[in-house]
């Protein structure tokens, strides 16, 4: 059978961060790793027969990111993580998606999507989440979801007999089903990643507190997501991401509870909390910068938004691609005084040397959003100038009337 693509579905699961791990020395000893496991059963050949599937799929896609030296980067951080012996064997595929997620196939085949590299701040939170991933893998969980593999698979065949029938969206979002049948874990198997996940972590240079910062950070997100919801009368703070999207974090609620049970865990391992990679991380991410900032702004989410901006800010500076960001963020949403507010953050960031022509377009439409018409025509004037053959040209003439 010939599977679509599958790489906008993978919907893995580090869901679970915590639950918990006895008290050790400060290195633990880790089990002792098989690299060259060989599938047994019949469900194993065709847990493999999958992953290779998907991992050539992997290759084809579109979003993926061959940049070198971000690879090069996620690589390191997973070796450094887990130890040597263990990465050696392992595919890393970075991935074009907003989402934060992160998976691991069984055939060794790993996925980090550009949701998640923007949203760990170090080295070591990147670990976290490649760790226990990888634990999921070194533990062989993926074995307990060929079960309801087949089961999609199987629904997904009745279309037409193909497994192609239905729209597009509709075929996204059986694909998304499939792998998340797929990369579904059971709470035993999320409360072992979690372990195998936490003594990889106090094994190597980066603190194993690092796993409960990533869920500090996330609920730090999700209340600013449910505040800026709550404050536009809009939909449940609890409600999914639009169009079925799901992230790392989803397939279990984000527990208050949880980061602190790890906080407390972490500190029996007495490895500190110094992370040694926040400068290298933000580094590895510079040139990649303005399309991971694009994709968080073109999911709409306004608090989740400008909650990362504020981060990243305090980390760089309002710069001018935090504050172009911070402009499209504002104009996405078009609501109250935001056009003002764009218009705005599009001048700081322009003061600042951004001065491509589309975004004195955007400030034009923001400043003719906003009822300031004579300013709106100059800088739509100037966009016009430079883009005389604009495909949007009559509009913006448009908007240039009296």
């Amino acid at each position: 059978m010939r599977m679509r693509p599958l790489i906008a579905a993978l919907i893995p699961a580090l869901a679970g961060m915590a639950l918990f791990v006895p008290a050790m020395a400060q290195s633990p000893t880790l089990p002792p790793y098989t690299p060259a496991y060989a599938p047994k059963s019949g469900d194993e050949r065709d847990l493999w027969m999958f992953s290779a599937q998907f991992e050539r799929e992997l290759a084809q896609s579109p979003h993926l990111l061959r940049d070198q030296p971000l690879n090069d980067y996620v690589r390191r951080v997973l070796c450094e993580t887990v130890g040597a012996d263990r990465c050696g064997a392992v595919r890393i595929y970075v991935l074009d998606q907003p989402i934060v997620n992160a998976g691991m196939a069984a055939n060794g085949a790993m996925t980090v999507w550009t949701g998640l590299l923007l949203r760990t701040r170090s080295e070591a939170e990147l670990g976290a989440v490649l760790g226990h991933e990888f634990a999921h893998f070194e533990l062989r969980h993926g074995l307990g979801g060929m079960k309801e593999v087949r089961a999609t698979m199987a629904s997904r065949e009745t279309d037409d007999g193909s497994g192609k029938g239905g729209s597009a969206k509709q075929q996204r979002e059986k694909e998304r089903a499939l792998l998340k049948s797929y990369f579904r874990y059971n709470r035993a198997q999320e409360a072992a990643a979690d372990e195998l996940g936490l003594k990889y972590l106090a094994a190597s240079r980066y603190p194993s507190a690092a796993a409960a910062w990533n869920w500090q950070h996330q609920i730090e997100e999700a209340d600013a997501v449910a505040a800026a919801r709550a404050a536009a009368g809009g939909s449940s703070p609890t409600a999914p991401a639009e169009d079925g999207e799901e992230g790392f974090y989803d397939t279990h609620p984000s527990d208050r509870q949880r980061s602190a049970r790890l906080t407390e865990l972490a500190a029996q391992y007495d490895d500190g909390n110094e992370d040694p990679g926040i400068a290298a991380h933000y580094q590895a991410l510079k040139p990649h910068m303005a399309r991971l900032l694009d994709g968080l702004v073109q999911q709409n989410e306004f608090g989740a938004t400008e909650y990362l901006l504020k981060v990243l800010a305090a980390h760089k500076g309002w710069d001018a691609e935090l504050l172009y960001a911070r402009a499209e963020m504002h104009r996405m949403r078009g609501a109250d005084d935001d056009f003002a507010s764009a218009a705005q953050y599009y001048r700081e960031a322009m003061a600042q040397g951004l001065n491509r022509p589309d975004v004195y377009r955007d400030l034009g439409v923001s400043l003719a959003r906003a009822g300031r018409k004579a300013e709106a025509r100059v800088e739509l004037a100037t966009y016009l100038q430079l883009v005389p053959n604009a495909a949007d040209g009559r509009e913006m003439r448009a908007l240039m009337d009296p």
